[in-house]
């Protein structure tokens, strides 16, 4: 029998369809070049500064260190021309010594030769020369370690700076060393010893109440006089405004004095039976009340109350009529 037909293959699958391309990217935005150009100039200010703040701050380094060298190298070039001289000194002494000694020594020889071979007198000879060579030769020696061992000569003076020329407030001139201006402090004494004996604006000098005017017309502050102070300015004292004093009050009229109430009359005494002896001594002074009475005057003409006096001492009372 015929082998049955084989089964026809299966139709294939359609394909997918292809998905949809994406959408493009939105355009870049526009570049502000002007705030580009703006922050990269400050960027490069703020690192030229950095640069340049490191650079100062480098040189001073160095500066501080090379003065530092300096100063080393100068110790240790004193300390060795020091060390030197004093080893120059030594072997100069050294030298002479020996030498003064192979001298005296040759001497001595040849001393002892000639007195062997001569007289007395030419041995005293040759001896009084071996004591004058080394004599000579001490003395030379010593000339050489004492030139040796002197210091090197000292070095010049420093240049004396100009003085500072002076105007105080009253229009007084001055002269006074820059040395002594230099510092605030030194100025302001000075300023206030020449007003030590002004009555008027002395007091307001010692406290400060003034202006130091420099050559340019600028005011300089306390705080920065060390700094532009130069040698050979003139200096303008001017005075800040002096405060007028208050008037004084006149002072109160003084209040009157009270016035003593009059006492009351007092009561008459009884005659005493008998005459009445009188009392001696001139008239009767009256009494405060009375005084008072009469407005303040006496009867002798004088003011004020009565004048106290001292009563004599009462004679013997009169025989009664």
């Amino acid at each position: 029998p015929e082998p049955a037909p084989a089964p026809a293959p299966a139709p294939a699958p359609a394909p997918e369809p292809a998905p949809p391309p994406p959408p493009p990217p939105p355009p870049p935005p526009p570049v502000d070049t002007a705030k580009d150009e703006q922050i990269a100039r400050l960027e490069k200010l703020i690192l030229d500064d950095r640069l340049d703040r490191e650079a100062k701050e480098l040189a001073k380094k160095q500066a501080i260190e090379r003065a530092a060298a300096e100063k080393a190298a100068q110790d240790a070039q004193t300390a060795h021309d020091r060390k030197i001289t004093l080893e120059a000194a030594a072997l100069a002494r050294a030298d002479a010594e020996k030498k003064a000694a192979e001298d005296a020594a040759k001497a001595k020889e040849e001393a002892e030769k000639a007195t062997a071979a001569a007289a007395s007198e030419a041995a005293a000879a040759a001896t009084a020369a071996a004591n004058e060579a080394a004599a000579k030769a001490a003395a030379e020696a010593a000339e050489a370690a004492a030139k040796a061992a002197e210091p090197p000569p000292p070095p010049p003076p420093p240049e004396k700076k100009q003085p500072i020329k002076f105007k105080d407030a009253v229009g007084r001139k001055f002269s006074f060393p820059f040395e002594l201006c230099a510092t605030w402090q030194g100025m302001e004494e000075l300023i206030r010893q020449a007003f030590l004996h002004i009555e008027v604006i002395g007091p307001h000098v010692a406290e400060g109440h003034y202006d130091l005017i420099g050559p340019n017309g600028d005011i300089i502050l306390p705080q920065v006089w060390e700094t532009v102070i130069e040698p050979d300015w003139a200096i303008t004292m001017h005075m800040w405004p002096i405060p007028e004093k208050p008037k004084e009050d006149p002072p109160p009229a003084p209040e009157p004095a009270p016035v003593k109430p009059a006492d009351p009359p007092a009561e008459p005494k009884k005659k005493a039976d008998g005459p009445k002896k009188a009392k001696a001594g001139g008239p009767a002074v009256p009494g405060s009340f009375a005084m008072w009475m009469l407005g303040g005057t006496n009867r002798r003409g004088g003011k004020g109350g009565p004048k106290v006096e001292k009563k004599p001492d009462a004679p013997p009372p009169a025989p009664a009529p």
